[in-house]
């Protein structure tokens, strides 16, 4: 794959941040569908948006990407109050594999009930 262009990447990222939820979405989920890791910071952002729609792309693409410091945002958001976000974001901890497993122990040790059954559908 190459990597694309900055510009590109730059648009992307700046549209993380428009006023519309229909923007952010796509632009969420372009940079995962590239794998750009130099956005990792603005999608764990994102993940916090207060449109679901823009958080499961965000989720999404963090699995994608598969940068490490996406897996305590990503178990955090197996609570989220959307069952498609919670949804996409087991889906995403699958693709980290083990170096998700003693964070998900850990919120299924402490976690509410919703977060321990996200949890099991995880593992």
């Amino acid at each position: 794959m190459t990597t694309p262009e900055w510009p590109h990447v730059q648009r992307l990222l700046d549209d993380l941040d428009d006023p519309g939820w229909r923007i952010r979405s796509r632009a969420a989920r372009g940079l995962g569908e590239i794998g750009e890791g130099r956005a990792v910071v603005q999608l764990l952002r994102a993940l916090g948006d207060r449109s679901a729609a823009v958080r499961r792309e965000a989720a999404g693409a963090l699995g994608r990407i598969r940068d490490g410091r996406a897996v305590g945002p990503l178990v955090a958001a197996l609570g989220d109050a959307d069952d498609e976000v919670s949804t996409r974001a087991a889906e995403a901890l699958k693709r980290f594999g083990e170096a998700a497993f003693a964070p998900l122990l850990d919120a299924f040790k402490g976690g509410s009930p919703r977060i321990r059954h996200a949890v099991i559908g995880v593992i």
